[in-house]
């Protein structure tokens, strides 16, 4: 039987040009992926998907068998092959990578009950990985088939919408906020510019500046949750419930409580690209991937780099159990090409080219995909059974004329949407034209007469100029809010159909840009309370919300000198507690609980640690620093390569140092427990020379990998004489409690004196 088959396989495929020219869709086959003759294909392409155009996989008789991958260089590439969730794709997971500059050969040999070749018939073709093949055009048959209109375009004189309003100023700083929840130092409060009537729901809003923070928001700029050090771009509730934003190299899943319960990453040798991530009702998803490439850019634009790295993007589909589904290149649909008028950034001349950027992605009201790709300035619908391009709106390619649009179509837009039945909204950036015009926009499609017309935008007067990112969502009472991204601009513009405005926000100090903001509702309640800790001068603050849990009597807090601490220290009404009761110098570690209104406690808090450093009335963070206790509070390193010894002479620490070894860092001081408050000035002095004139280093930094360096002083040259060094800097990052001081004196021979270190905050009295 399996000679027989083998012998009807190699009798109807021809490895040949002509036979690999075969439509395969001619054969019984909707959707093959890699597709035929497919070039820079990813050596860790790990899946070979297959759809029939109407037999079942269900009726294969040789599942396990029907697909055979084998390559060039690397030979047979054996693998399992399944029938995915959606009943339909035929997956072959490839059990090892490929090698570079290979072509890999599929063979396709599908055997039913029935004749086989009354529905589908055998297929061989090939793929290329990392590779391109001699053709200069990377347009697909299915692509070059579309029929292309010519663009007319008319212009109108466009509404302006704007309103005026006098701001409502939130207070800044470590608080208990009106709802009951308290917010640390750092807290990036808002400014709420309009708030009359808008639609109901919270402000979900990633925030971009020395520390990162993931919140929702009500109306009156009060957080209502909020996650410290962690910035979920794109932040929103999917269409299944589920709460999602980027984190974990991907993007990560949350139940209605904040639970994990996901994780979405792409596959097939791409990374996650963190511009979109759409869940559907079902459960299966939509994301974009992206991967660098070394591509002679000479074969498509004249003065191209033979080497230029080109960062190709691609939409992958899976199901609910994270099967990849649907892949769709832009290598395999686009031309590259088609980026030729961006000049400003990225040339196709350049080293380094994103092509083309796709930024969002949508399922339109008939199953079929939209997508965005911001450097073609393009819109895309996609046939989500075959991968064929439906329509083109936009750009190069565009097969639309345009109707009432004053500004005669969109450009590098982001957010695509489906708003109904061939109607769409974005937010058009709008930045590569005369005039640099951002606004919010909708769109009708009529595919009869190829147009789109534009029925309704919102647009500021002067207009708002944001280059990148934004989004604008269509709310269920018909008004839509508009994030205008740039630091000065606002946040969150909700504004009704007829352009009135009825909420508007943007951050207090200005200082951050938020990628997307949406209005969801929330109904959740987190497990446990949320715990953030900052020391001070005189006191420990401890900052904890049980998120959304209305029924909170009070909190309990555990705290020692050690981890998993289960003594209760204290009870708290409040959402804040300053603790002073403690022990100047010793690390603490700390725990929160809640207890209901039926007196039942909740699980316990992350838990958070830091040493108490309570200043004296000279303010100096530095213990010890004029080593009047020898060497107490202070740590002291060699390194292999060096030789040294520390000495305390006289109250004058003295390092003598044979052998400075190979780095800086080699013969090292260090001191930790600094406590460094956001936005905080600082005063670092101490005195230093040497027994021969040298360099050495000193840092005020971070205690833990990536071992930030606040202080951004750096090396500095110490004489023989004894001299007083003053360095003043402000902490630009994230409040640090537990950083750290340190001298670096490797890499040199000469001997080091110090004396009277003090770190001090500037203005201490």
């Amino acid at each position: 039987m399996r000679a027989n088959q083998a012998i009807f396989v190699a009798a109807v495929l021809v490895f040949s040009g002509r036979a690999l020219a075969l439509d395969y869709r001619e054969r019984g086959y909707q959707y093959l992926s890699p597709i035929p003759e497919a070039e820079y294909v990813s050596p860790r392409t790990r899946f070979v998907l297959v759809r029939f155009e109407t037999l079942s996989p269900y009726e294969l008789t040789n599942l396990s068998s029907f697909i055979e991958v084998t390559a060039d260089q690397s030979g047979s590439h054996p693998g399992q092959t399944t029938i995915a969730a959606d009943e339909r794709t035929v997956i072959y997971d490839v059990s090892s990578s490929f090698s570079k500059n290979e072509t890999v050969t599929v063979t396709l040999t599908p055997m039913t009950h029935r004749p086989v070749r009354e529905v589908v018939e055998p297929f061989q073709y090939r793929f290329h990985i990392s590779r391109s093949a001699d053709s200069l055009s990377v347009q697909t048959a299915a692509e070059a088939s579309v029929h292309v209109l010519s663009h007319t375009s008319s212009r109108a004189n466009a509404a302006t919408l704007t309103q005026d309003a006098a701001p409502t100023a939130v207070a800044t700083g470590l608080m208990v906020m009106q709802n009951g929840v308290s917010v640390p130092s750092d807290f990036p409060h808002v400014d709420i510019l309009v708030n009359d009537s808008p639609a109901p729901g919270y402000i979900y809003i990633d925030y971009d500046s020395s520390i990162d923070y993931t919140m929702i928001l009500d109306n009156t700029g009060a957080p209502v949750w909020y996650k410290r050090g962690s910035r979920g771009r794109d932040f929103k509730l999917q269409r299944n419930g589920m709460l999602t934003m980027v984190g974990g190299g991907g993007f990560v899943g949350y139940d209605r409580n904040f639970n994990q319960i996901a994780t979405f990453r792409a596959v097939n040798g791409y990374s996650t690209d963190d511009h979109d991530l759409q869940v559907l009702e079902d459960g299966g998803y939509l994301l974009i991937g992206r991967r660098n490439e070394t591509v002679d850019m000479r074969r498509y634009v004249e003065g191209g780099r033979p080497e230029a790295t080109v960062r190709e993007t691609v939409l992958q589909e899976f199901t609910a159990a994270g099967e990849l589904i649907f892949q769709w290149r832009a290598w395999d649909n686009f031309d590259i090409r088609q980026m030729e008028n961006w000049s400003y950034d990225d040339p196709l001349t350049g080293h380094s080219i994103r092509f083309p950027h796709m930024n969002a992605v949508d399922i339109d009201t008939d199953g079929h995909i939209v997508l965005s790709s911001k450097r073609i300035s393009e819109l895309t619908k996609i046939d989500r059974n075959s991968g064929e391009i439906i329509w083109r709106l936009g750009g190069a390619k565009n097969q639309f004329t345009l109707v009432n649009d004053p500004l005669d179509g969109f450009n590098v837009q982001h957010d695509i949407h489906v708003v109904g039945r061939n109607r769409y909204t974005l937010f058009d950036n709008h930045w590569l034209h005369r005039t640099n015009e951002s606004r919010a926009v909708e769109y009708e499609i009529d595919t009869n007469d190829m147009t789109a017309t534009l029925i309704w935008e919102y647009q500021e007067n002067p207009p708002y100029e944001s280059y990148h990112m934004g989004n604008a969502q269509r709310l269920p009472n018909g008004n839509t809010l508009i994030n205008w991204v740039e630091a000065a601009l606002p946040k969150a513009t909700e504004v009704r159909p007829d352009g009135t405005k009825v909420f508007e926000m943007n951050w207090a100090q200005r200082n951050s840009k938020s990628y997307r903001v949406f209005r969801f509702g929330w109904e959740g309640m987190v497990e446990k309370p949320y715990l953030v800790l900052e020391c001070h001068s005189d006191n420990m603050t401890l900052i904890f919300n049980k998120f959304g849990d209305p029924n909170v009597a009070y909190y309990c807090i555990y705290g020692g000198t050690e981890p998993h601490p289960t003594a209760l220290l204290d009870t708290s009404v409040s959402t804040l507690k300053r603790l002073t009761d403690l022990e100047n110098g010793r690390r603490y570690y700390f725990r929160v609980a809640a207890v209901d209104t039926d007196g039942r406690q909740s699980d316990y808090s992350n838990e958070e640690d830091a040493l108490a450093r309570f200043l004296g009335p000279d303010g100096n963070m530095v213990f010890n620093g004029d080593f009047s206790q020898e060497k107490e509070s202070w740590t002291w390193e060699v390194g292999d390569s060096a030789s040294a010894e520390w000495m305390i002479e006289d109250g004058t620490s003295h390092f003598g140092i044979a052998s400075g070894g190979n780095h800086v860092s080699d013969v090292q001081l260090r001191q930790t427990g600094m406590q460094l408050g956001w936005a905080e000035e600082y005063v670092l002095e101490f005195d230093a020379w040497a027994n021969q004139p040298r360099i050495i280093e000193v840092k005020v930094g971070q205690n833990r990998p990536p071992w930030t360096d606040y202080s951004k002083i750096g090396f500095f040259y110490v004489g023989t004489r004894k001299n007083r060094f003053r360095y003043t800097f402000m902490m630009k990052n994230a409040s640090d409690y537990d950083a750290r001081i340190v001298f670096n004196m490797g890499n040199h021979s000469a001997d080091v004196y110090l004396d009277n270190v003090s770190l001090i905050e500037k203005g201490h009295p």
